[in-house]
């Protein structure tokens, strides 16, 4: 356990005695605590900040000790974890919260489609299966609230939590309630004086400081500037590895982290790792398949180094390069210095037709994850049990499922991406099947689709202009103005709408049942079609 820093409040020649106590005690106690926190749960395929359970779960399998969440109540009083109701739900849920819901009504929710929400009657099971890990908690609402909630109904694991507190008073009433480690967040307070700052570290019994960027403009480089003053300073959020190396060779001791994890930080990964410009590579597309490709990727410190490449274990060469067949395989790269192992280094090879990709391990996701959409009249003649009637219908539909990855349109493969990452079709409260909007216009053949930064929408399909608004339910197409049962939503900064939306906008009936959209042909009447064909037809191209 960390020393503990007595409070000191006598005349000012002991508060100088316990500046310098302070400072010998918190180098010895620093070596003691972890570089990273894992932010707002961590990272996990793609995603930030989900506070998911998943999320957790790979940071503990990451190396990480100490993991940030964010908590709030739910309607009935129980504690969740979530950064807000209003923009992250948004971004992970596809929807704001008008209420919030109840815990059991939370705990239905899925992120992003595939992620399971955390509470904290979940979040205890995993920590009774990882005795070593404790929790940050971000409390932006009723911090003493919750930190309360916890004391009570939850005693027992007091110690596997360190509270952040926003404001100097908070800090008496979460010792009060037990509490050992606190962290003093920057983040919330609207004006600092550095003076009393310095003094409350100096004389509180702090775990850490953590500092953010909010109040640099009137403080410059405050992380620093603490840090050289004695404190054990933590600085946040950061997500590339050469910001945190950055800050810390300033003396800040660590970050909250996105996208890097502790191994990053030991040698020899923190010293040799393979480039994407003057950035760690994550994952690199070479247009070249070949051996003098892959030795031109740029290694961190590897001027004057020997190095041997290995692909599954085979030493590579021109030959086993060029001749690499389609598909994922394990590439080793060691340096070697006076004829000593300087470094290795594993990555993955994902091999194409004339091309190659490097991808760092933590993105192996991107491979695993993507299933190449079956080709639909393959599925319809394989399966056998598909009308000709309904297979040529759905030829020319837009069919989407919740959950999925990508859609048809016209009996091709439409893919949903945003930033390099999957993007999932979502569901809406009521049941409505939602894909991204841009995407499945465009595969219909929309002219244009834009979003200004009022968040309205236009559309042109077919010479006709169709406004709308996100998270609302207006919408005009020409001249003819009209409400939506289901409103547009923004979903990862992407409008994703419902079936009615495409058939204001193409005069196209739609079916809905909750798992798949099926957006029918022109003249195809909805009432007309054997639904359970439908939808059963459907299932086929995603099973």
């Amino acid at each position: 356990m960390t020393k503990r820093i007595k409070l000191i409040t006598a005349a000012a020649a002991i508060i100088i005695a316990a500046t310098v106590f302070f400072e010998a005690d918190i180098c010895s106690a620093a070596e003691e605590k972890p570089r990273l926190i894992a932010h707002g749960g961590g990272f996990i395929e793609g995603f930030t900040t989900t506070n998911s359970a998943e999320a957790v779960l790979q940071s503990i399998a990451d190396g990480y000790g100490l993991i940030e969440l964010d908590l709030d109540f739910s309607s009935d009083g129980r504690l969740v974890m979530i950064h807000d109701w209003d923009s992250t739900a948004r971004s992970y849920f596809g929807r704001s919260f008008d209420k919030k819901p109840t815990e059991s009504e939370f705990e239905k929710i899925f992120i992003n489609g595939k992620f399971h929400t955390l509470t904290f009657k979940r979040l205890v099971k995993i920590l009774d299966e990882y005795k070593n890990v404790r929790i940050v908690t971000d409390v932006k609402d009723d911090n003493i609230g919750a930190l309360s909630y916890i004391a009570e109904n939850y005693p027992d694991y007091v110690s596997r939590m360190i509270p952040q507190i926003y404001s100097y008073g908070q800090y008496y009433a979460v010792k009060e309630l037990g509490y050992g480690d606190i962290i003093l967040t920057l983040y919330a307070m609207p004006v600092i004086d550095y003076d009393e700052l310095i003094r409350f570290i100096r004389t509180h019994d702090l775990y850490a400081v953590t500092v953010g960027d909010s109040h640099e403009y009137t403080i410059p480089d405050l992380k620093t500037k603490l840090a050289n003053d004695g404190a054990l300073v933590y600085y946040h959020p950061v997500y590339d590895f050469e910001k945190a190396v950055e800050v810390m060779e300033k003396g800040v001791y660590g970050v909250y982290a996105n996208r890097i994890v502790p191994a990053d930080f030991t040698e020899p990964a923190r010293s040799y790792y393979l480039l994407s410009g003057n950035a760690k590579l994550n994952d690199l597309l070479i247009e070249e398949k070949s051996f003098a490709a892959l030795k031109g990727v740029k290694i961190k410190n590897g001027a004057g180094k020997d190095r041997a490449y290995f692909i599954d274990g085979k030493e590579a060469a021109d030959e086993l390069v060029a001749g690499l067949p389609r598909g994922k395989y394990d590439l080793k790269l060691t340096l070697f210095f006076d004829g000593k192992e300087a470094a290795s280094m594993d990555y993955i090879l994902l091999a194409g037709e004339g091309d190659m990709r490097i991808l760092d391990k933590r993105y192996e996701y991107r491979i695993d994850e993507y299933k190449s959409p079956p080709d639909m009249r393959g599925v319809f003649r394989d399966a056998g049990n598909v009308s000709a009637e309904a297979a040529e219908m759905l030829y020319g539909s837009l069919i989407v499922k919740a959950g999925a990855h990508y859609g048809y349109s016209g009996g091709e493969p439409v893919s949903f991406l945003v930033g390099g990452e999957f993007l999932y079709v979502q569901k809406h409260t009521s049941g409505a099947v939602m894909p991204p909007f841009a995407d499945c216009m465009k595969a219909l053949g929309a002219d244009s689709v834009t979003m200004d930064e009022r968040r309205y929408v236009y559309v042109f399909y077919k010479g006709v202009r169709t406004l709308m608004q996100a998270e609302t339910t207006h919408i005009s197409r020409g001249f003819v103005s009209s409400r939506l049962k289901t409103p547009l939503v923004l979903y990862r900064n992407k409008i994703i709408a419902s079936g009615e939306v495409y058939q204001i906008i193409t005069g196209r009936e739609y079916l809905d049942n909750q798992e798949f959209m099926v957006l029918l042909p022109e003249k195809v009447r909805a009432s007309d079609v054997d639904v359970n064909e439908v939808f059963g037809a459907a299932r086929l191209l995603y099973d």
